[in-house]
Order: C-alpha cells, then structure tokens, then sequence
C-alpha cells in the first residue's frame, strides 16, 4: 500500500496552476478529491498529463448511499435554527413585523436546509476516499472560511490537516503559486438588495393586467428556460405575465422572446432581471443591526441547537459550519424580506404564482406568501427527479409534472397529495424535439455524415460513475457483437463526461473487438436521437426524448439498483439486464415498432396542458374535472386529439 497525499480541492480552483507547483513525488504519491462534480473531469484531464496513473476519486449523485440521512439533518437543523432566530429577532423588535409569518419562515428554513447539506455533504463522503495510507491532507480552498470549516471537520474526526494558503511550502510546493491558483477566478457574489422593486413600481403600468400571473424562475438555464418560456406563451392568451428572473446577469442572456413564438413587445409580459458590471459587490451590516444581533443570540444557543444526534454536522464541526454560513443566512434573511414585502404590497394583482424552480429561495417565499394571500400556486416540473431525500414535496398548492413516474416519486416518497398533481408532459422537451419532427431523417444522416443504408442503435450516456458504467458498457458492447449484422452502435457521451469516460469505451470496444461500435464525439444530442433506428440508455431523459421522436426504447441495467429515474416503470422503455436480452429486443425494434403510446409525451401539447391547469384554478377554482363538482383528481392526460380546440384534448382520470 502506497503512502499518499490527500489533496481537498475546492471549486473555482486554478487547476493547471495548482498541479504545476507539484512536485512530480507529490504527484505519484496524491490522491484528489475535487468536491465540484462538474469541474472533476477537467481536474482529471490536466492532472493525466503530469502523471497517468493519478488518482481522482470518482463520485456522483448516484453514489449518494448516506444522503437520506444527511439531508433529513440539515432539513431538522435548519427548522430548529430559523425558529430560534425568529424568537431572537422578535424580542429585538417586537412582534409587529408580518416577515416573522411562518409562510416565510418555513421558506427560509428549507433554504438553511440546502446551505448546511451542501457544507457538510462533501466533509462527510471524503470519509470513503480516505484511508490508513493517508499520512497528510492538504486543503485547498478559494474561500479561507470555507477552508477552515473543512479543517475543523477533519480534526475533529481526529485527522491531520493542512489549509494550503500557509503550509505547503515546508512540502516543496510553492505557497505563492497554490495562492494564485486559489484567487485567479473572480465570483459576482448575491447582492444585498435582491429585489429592484423602486424599478418595478415605477412600471407598474407596463405589467399591471385584469389579472397578472407571477412566474419566478431562474432564466439563464436551458432546463428552465424551455420549460417556462412555451408556458408564458400560452399563458399571454389569457393573462398578463409578470416574470420575475432570479439570475443576476453580468452578459446580455443568451436566449430570445421569439426564439419561443413570443412578441417581445406585447405588453402582457414583464420581465424583472438584472444586469450588473464585472465586479464584486460586497455587502455588510453593522455589528448592532438588528439581524446580527440575532444571529449572534442564535449562536449562543448552539449547544441546544446541535443537542440533537446530528453525526455528519457533529463531524464537520458544529461552530466551524455555522460561522461559514453567517454571511449567506443574513442575506438569505434580508431576501426573504424584500421579496415577501413585494408580493404582499402588490398582491391584489397577482391572480396565481407559478415557480420553476420551486426551490430557490425567492420561488419559496414567493410561493409561501402567495398562499397566505389566498392565491392559487403552481410547481412547474422541468426535469426528472428520483427518489431521494435530495428532492422534496414542492410546496405550492399544484404540481404540474412532466410524467407519471416523477408524479409517482412526488406523492408515493415525497407524500405531494395525488389530487393536486397534473401529469401534462415536458413543455421542454417539445421545444426542443418540434423543428426536428418536421426534418429529413435521410437528409440529416446526410448533413451528420451518417450511413443512409444502416440501421443506427445510439447509446446516450450519462456521467454516473465509472465502477457503475462499465458493466453497463460491457454489456451494450456485447449485444451489439450478438446481434451482428450491418447495425451501427454509436456511443454518445454525456456533456459533462471527459476523457476517463472516452477512455472506458473505447478500451472495451478494443478489448471485446466490436469494429461496429463507435463513439460518436461530434453530434448533437437531439439530432442524433432523430436520425436513431433505435436509443438505449441507462436512465437518461434522452430515452424520454427518444420516445417522444418514436423510436423503440431500451434500459441498461446490469446492477443490482433499480433505474433512478425508471423508463421502465413509466412505460417508455424495455428494461434489460443482460446483453443476450438487450440484442433480442434490439433486434425485434429494429423491424417492429412499438405500440405503446403516451399523448402527453408525443403530441407536442405539453405547455397548452400546463396552462389550461393555471387558466382552470384562477378562472374557476371550485371546478375540477369536467364537471361542475370538484373531483378527486390525480392525472390529467391528453386522450383525444381529433378537436384542434384545448378543452377536448383534456380528460381528468379520476382515481378513487
């Protein structure tokens, strides 16, 4: 067993630069833990070229076995801490503050909640990466806070460790280079007055309709911003929008009102954004500001706080965990304040909130305070989810999901009542896959250099980890070799996926001598998944897409974990565990279709459905169903298409 270093390294970090002030010794000795999932195949890449055999430990949220009990933790820690904060800043002021309503104390609570997880979940899984070879661990961190919080964890499990701003040059490591590969990035950090509402009242009359919807949502990711933006559109045929985005932009935002049929000067849509210079603001309050003082009583209470058998958060040091997060509690607080101020001072005009996400903390507040105010809410879902403590019940009053098995996950794990979720399809991926049900299937295999005259069976990837996704590769690689015949198989990586993934393939694909299976590195997903006679996935919502283009579906699934996000379960895959399995049921796709069909994931409907659920619990809320009666309603699907009018594509299932 050889001696190692154990190398903690944090987000943002120049990587190059902190690997160049190795020596080549420290090298073959370390092993490196990058906490940022996505930044851990770059690491990887650059560490491979001083030396091969390096060590990065390879995890994922798949991995995740402890997070039930984690997140359950900080979720109690959290409540117990907001409480105590409550009763301190009431004694402070007194009790006439409508801020200290539970609406948002439960919404700051749940957003504390993600704050500790997020501190103390890292901490927690190092434990797996680190054994008796490890002789020291060094830390390298942007944020010296941050650094010490993880020192104190380690020491308090009785662990030798070095924050690398000060130490490392007793180990031939220059201390300047780890300090400039550590500040080299520059963050834009939270400003302290979150909402711009002096702006807004002065445009009251741009946004102010007969009835105005709220949407808040974060508009600079793709996964958010195709899931809301075919629901605005719908939504202007009736109502007026005001759009509240929570990114802080430092560029213009990359997409466009029309890119989604919208006309950027209908008056009906007010879009609340923000956009500041390169820079960092910082923001401090003065030590007897009523919400330090607070924060400061609340810590005196630490003992009872953490008197609980809280283990992970006891592991990385009580104290250390929550002096690191008084910075973002108080401005989470201050947030909190102005948002809930805003909506309960305009609330008249609001008809309903809709929130994509729902659990950011302005979408939590919003959400709460719109509820007290009597107003319908509405979670829209824009992804897939999985059965795991990371997710919780959306807190608005109706869920609008994008399929039955993530309905299933809501109301079975997460206890979301059945009779307020509506199953609509994916607003999405029907963005996405629309201009591409009009294409060429002959002519894009042309524009893609892609056989015409061959059947193609493309695997879509994801980055789980390694140990998880080479049996599942072994297997693909074996169908592919049983089946034979002229039948292309392309593996297409994951975005995120770098070269230790590229290397698993094509090692297997030469081990196992299949000249018929490539790694397609240079298309598109959704083009890719057009022109497919056949998809196979593992639990990736491209087998989702596939089906919603038409093409047979196939899940890979040689471990012994049931599917995270089960295509199976939904019915839009054929789960299977080996490769004998999966090359007969390729094979019978290939020259048979599958009959099963799924209206709300095919018809291109998904954002008219999401609307028609808001347009119905606004305009007529005692009225669910089809009736005048209100219904115990727990799906609404799409079933009949033979009308071009909304009303006739809806039926609600009623499940007793």
């Amino acid at each position: 067993m050889k001696a190692s270093l154990f190398f903690w390294v944090g987000p943002n970090i120049d990587f190059r630069r902190l690997i160049d002030s190795l020596t080549d010794d420290q090298m073959r000795r370390a092993r490196f833990y990058v906490v940022n999932t996505l930044e851990r195949g770059e690491f990887l890449d650059i560490a491979k070229e001083r030396c091969p055999d390096v060590e990065v430990t390879n995890y994922t949220s798949l991995d995740s076995v402890n997070d039930p009990p984690i997140y359950d933790e900080t979720r109690r820690l959290a409540a117990k801490m907001v409480d105590t904060f409550a009763g301190k800043m009431t004694a402070l002021v007194g009790d006439d503050r409508s801020v200290w309503r539970p609406h948002l104390q439960k919404a700051i609570a749940i957003n504390v909640g993600d704050h500790l997880y997020s501190a103390c979940r890292a901490l927690t899984y190092s434990d797996h990466f680190i054994d008796d070879s490890v002789e020291e661990i060094f830390i390298a961190e942007r944020s010296p806070r941050r650094a010490w919080v993880i020192r104190a964890g380690f020491l308090a499990r009785g662990l030798s460790a070095t924050i690398a701003t000060g130490h490392l040059e007793d180990h031939k490591v220059a201390e300047t280079e780890v300090i400039a590969a550590m500040e080299k990035l520059v963050r834009v950090p939270r400003l302290a007055g979150r909402y711009p509402s002096s702006q807004i009242q002065a445009h009251k009359d741009l946004w102010i309709g007969e009835q105005t919807i709220f949407i808040s949502s974060r508009l600079r990711d793709d996964m958010f911003v195709s899931a809301v933006m075919p629901v605005v559109r719908e939504l202007t045929k009736d109502f007026s929008v005001f759009l509240y985005d929570q990114q802080i932009y430092v560029d213009d935002p990359w997409w466009s009102f029309e890119s989604y049929g919208i006309d950027d000067a209908n008056s009906k849509i007010f879009w609340a954004w923000r956009k500041i210079n390169r820079g960092i603001t910082k923001f401090r309050l003065p030590p007897d500001h009523d919400l330090v003082q607070a924060y400061e009583h609340t810590m005196a209470y630490t003992e009872e706080l953490f008197s609980t058998d809280l283990t992970p958060l006891k592991v990385a040091s009580r104290e250390a965990v929550l002096e690191m997060m008084m910075n973002s509690f108080i401005l989470t607080y201050m947030s909190a304040f102005e948002m809930s101020a805003f909506i309960e001072e305009n609330g008249d005009y609001f008809a309903g909130g809709i929130f994509c996400p729902g659990r950011i903390l302005e979408s939590l507040v919003a959400c709460e305070t719109l509820k007290m105010l009597g107003r319908p809410t509405f979670d829209l879902q824009s992804g897939t989810i999985s059965p795991t403590k990371k997710f919780f019940a959306p807190t608005a009053d109706n869920l609008i999901a994008i399929d039955e098995f993530s309905a299933e996950v809501l109301n079975g794990y997460h206890g979301y009542p059945p009779e307020q979720t509506y199953v609509v399809g994916s607003p999405r991926l029907d963005h996405h896959l629309a201009p591409l049900k009009v294409k060429s299937e002959k002519l894009m295999r042309k524009e893609m250099d892609l056989p015409a005259d061959r059947k193609i069976v493309s695997f879509m990837s994801q980055p789980i980890a390694l140990a998880m996704l080479e049996p599942i590769i072994r297997t693909l690689v074996q169908a592919a070799k049983i089946m034979g015949g002229d039948a292309l198989w392309l593996i297409k990586p994951h975005p995120r996926e770098h070269q230790a993934f590229y290397d698993l393939y094509q090692s297997v694909i030469d081990e196992m001598d299949a000249p018929n299976v490539r790694i397609d590195r240079s298309s598109n997903t959704y083009p890719l998944l057009k022109v497919s006679d056949a998809v196979v996935t593992y639990c990736s919502t491209a087998g989702l897409e596939g089906f919603a283009l038409g093409k047979p579906v196939f899940a890979i699934n040689p471990l012994t974990e049931p599917l995270p996000y089960d295509l199976v379960k939904l019915g839009v895959a054929i789960e299977c565990r080996d490769a004998e399995t999966l090359a007969r049921e390729v094979a019978i796709g290939l020259v048979e279709p599958h009959n099963n069909e799924k209206y709300y994931l095919q018809d291109g409907k998904s954002a008219e459905r999401a609307a028609e659920v808001v347009r119905r619990a606004i305009v007529n809320p005692e009225v669910r169903g089809n009736g005048g009666e209100p219904e115990n309603i727990a799906w609404v699907r799409a079933r009949d298409l033979y009308d071009n009018t909304l009303a006739a594509t809806l039926d609600y299932e009623v499940i007793e």
